[in-house]
């Protein structure tokens, strides 16, 4: 007792000072507002001390205070400073505050706001003084929308739209006029009939800010005419940083739900891949016997097709997600090292129960009859299930006039689906010979994208000059999209109530592998000069880049018919199409049956390759006070190769396109 009344003053001497010690940090970016970049080596004071930090390499400042109210003032050379008050700081919290500061071409004016409306403005100002016409989302912009993925987010930006919870139409035009980039470089899309990236993969956590440009700029790629969505992974931060997330989600209508439509899959799929329960069951050159040869080849290559071809009921979960982030920043001496890792995680179940659908046609018999003839009615319920697994990990060195990076990110996608639909189709196509249908869909997609990011900027001379900055960037893409095992079985359905398969009405059943896969590398420099043009800050840009793109498409596809009455599948179980005892053999010569010749055709496969060399200058420049003029040209070498078969014709790396062209802009501001 005596040894605790010892210790308990030391206890309280701790818990005060500790109490006392507590502080919160102001930190923020000070941008250049001429040329809407970072302002390196700006000045930023505490009003009426002597306590203050100037801003990095990256325009980034911070400082630790104590708890309480604090007016900073924010200067550099040649431009107005900018006073901003009532900045409350709380203990153990980050306040940020991003400012830009604008040129003085006559007297110093010191112009003077407050916490909140800088905050405002200084969006406002960075949109208002762009050299070209753009929008974006901060990260604390998307934070405050609630989003959890990119696709969510970029919808709140005015003038863009997500078609299908996934694809960005910017001003109304659609995939093909719009260009996704990672960290300012090309990559790949995930869709061999689209020009974006799926944008409900990226995740926000990992997310720095999201900025869509709608107007051209020679430093940019040509090949767009809507807009570019330039997706920027977050950088380290300012001070330790660790959190965590965990999240759910319920629908009544989706959720716990005995009637959710499912199938077997394998043991991997929760963590958004395929462990090679639905790989292609048979070598794609494998030839086809067909019934008439009588071969138990024919018997050993149905047999070895996935069986389940039925969507099954079961009660279905919940929605769930976790992830975690940290980052901290280190001294080494005058330099700095610091790191940013994240992991996301996020399995989401839809279901639709009594989903309806239709199709019409135009009577093109009869053009002047302007009413649609209708062509297909389906009534079912089907149930997915998505999961995305993500992890970016990133490393930066900062010194006085250099920063590099080394940027890892890996997105990991698999989403299965089960159907079950009743159908009418019209046989002729516009509208006539109604036939009554059933259809059991089973598929799963899986996605992925890999890549690394290498990257400097350098400062090329002191600071004491007009600034003379170098950017260099290599990054390469990885990314696979493989349909595995997509098993759709349609069957007819008699005036009897009984089923059967209908290649005339229904088409056979079928079992499909389709691969596309990707990979991209690019490479680029530029450079920036600001320099006096009519006594006004003026700036230089020139650079270059490559891009090399390589992609490999193929499909795989096979389809079964039934030999005999089919008795097996009168009741409409599809199960049964392809159970053991129901293959055909030799000894009976009744059953399902691989159709014959139906092995790999060269015609649905090619590989695609693209080398575009790009070089631009530009300069930027104001014609007054109020009237600024950006005026570039850029210059694209394109070429592409192409290697595939159509039908008796064949392309061994044939070069399809070899142009060279000029790319000329100008924006008034």
């Amino acid at each position: 007792m005596k040894n605790l009344q010892n210790v308990l003053p030391f206890i309280l001497f701790f818990f005060i000072v500790a109490s006392n010690a507590q502080t919160g940090i102001i930190t923020g970016t000070v941008i250049d507002g001429d040329f809407n970049e970072p302002m390196a080596f700006a000045n930023i004071i505490v009003k009426g001390t002597t306590t203050g930090t100037t801003a990095d390499f990256d325009g980034k400042y911070k400082l630790e205070l104590d708890p309480g109210s604090y007016t900073l003032v924010f200067s550099f050379a040649g431009y107005n400073s900018k006073e901003i008050s009532n900045i409350i700081v709380n203990a153990n919290t980050d306040t940020i505050i991003d400012v830009v500061l604008d040129t003085n071409t006559l007297d110093t004016v010191i112009i003077t706001t407050t916490a909140n409306r800088n905050t405002e403005s200084a969006v406002l100002d960075l949109q208002k003084k762009s050299v070209v016409v753009l929008d974006g989302l901060s990260a604390q912009a998307i934070k405050s929308t609630g989003a959890s993925n990119l696709a969510s987010a970029v919808k709140n930006v005015p003038g863009v739209s997500i078609e299908g919870g996934k694809y960005v139409y910017v001003r109304g035009l659609g995939d093909r006029y719009t260009k996704s980039i990672l960290n300012g470089i090309d990559i790949p899309g995930l869709d061999p009939d689209r020009n974006t990236i799926q944008m409900d993969l990226f995740p926000t956590n990992i997310l720095d800010n999201v900025i869509v440009v709608k107007s051209a700029s020679a430093e940019y790629p040509a090949d767009f005419t809507g807009g570019i969505v330039n997706i920027v992974t977050k950088d380290f931060p300012t001070r330790a940083e660790y959190s965590i997330s965990l999240g759910s989600g319920y629908n009544p209508d989706m959720h716990f739900n005995e009637n959710y439509l499912t199938y077997t899959g394998s043991d991997t799929d929760f963590l958004g891949f395929d462990d090679g329960t639905r790989d292609l069951p048979i070598n794609r050159y494998q030839p086809i016997p067909g019934t008439f040869e009588n071969k138990l080849l024919l018997t050993s290559l149905t047999n070895r097709f996935q069986k389940e071809l039925r969507a099954k009921q079961e009660n279905s979960g919940m929605n769930f997600d976790f992830g975690f982030t940290l980052g901290n920043q280190y001294d080494l001496g005058e330099d700095k090292i610091g790191y940013q890792a994240s992991f996301s995680y996020k399995n989401t179940t839809t279901f639709f129960e009594n989903r309806q659908d239709g199709g019409w046609v135009k009577d093109f018999a009869d053009t002047s009859n302007n009413d649609l003839k209708f062509v297909l009615d389906s009534d079912g319920s089907e149930g997915i299930n998505n999961v995305i697994l993500n992890g970016l990990l990133g490393l930066t060195y900062k010194t006085d006039k250099s920063k590099f990076k080394v940027n890892f990110l890996h997105i990991q996608n698999g989403e299965s689906s089960a159907g079950f639909f009743e159908q009418q189709i019209s046989q002729d196509g516009v509208g006539g010979g109604l036939e009554p249908l059933v259809k059991n869909s089973l598929t799963y997609t899986e996605r992925s994208v890999t890549n690394l990011l290498i990257s400097g900027d350098h400062r090329l001379n002191s600071y004491e000059e007009d600034a003379f900055n170098m950017e260099w960037k290599l990054s390469p893409t990885f990314s696979k999209v493989m349909d595995k095992d997509h098993r759709i079985t349609p069957l007819q359905e008699s005036g009897e109530g009984q089923f059967f398969v209908s290649p005339s009405a229904s088409t056979f059943p079928i079992q499909l592998w389709r691969n596309l896969i990707e990979e991209n590398w690019s490479g680029k420099l530029d450079f920036d000069k600001t320099f006096q043009l009519f006594d006004r800050p003026a700036k230089l840009k020139f650079g270059g880049s490559y891009t090399y793109k390589f992609r490999d498409f193929s499909t795989d596809d096979y389809t079964f018919n039934v030999r005999g009455d089919g008795a097996y599948i009168f009741d409409g179980d599809v199960d049964n199409l392809l159970a053991e005892e129901n293959i055909w053999n030799p000894t009976t010569d009744v059953g399902t049956f691989l159709i014959f010749g139906d092995q790999f055709n060269p015609n649905d496969a090619y590989e695609g390759e693209q080398g575009i060399y790009g070089t631009y200058i530009s300069t930027e420049f104001n014609l007054s006070e109020s009237f600024k003029t950006v005026i570039g040209l850029r210059t694209e070498l394109f070429r592409s190769y192409y290697t595939g078969q159509d039908n008796e014709t064949v392309f061994n790396r044939d070069l399809i396109l070899d142009e060279y062209d000029f790319f000329p802009s100008a924006n008034f501001i």
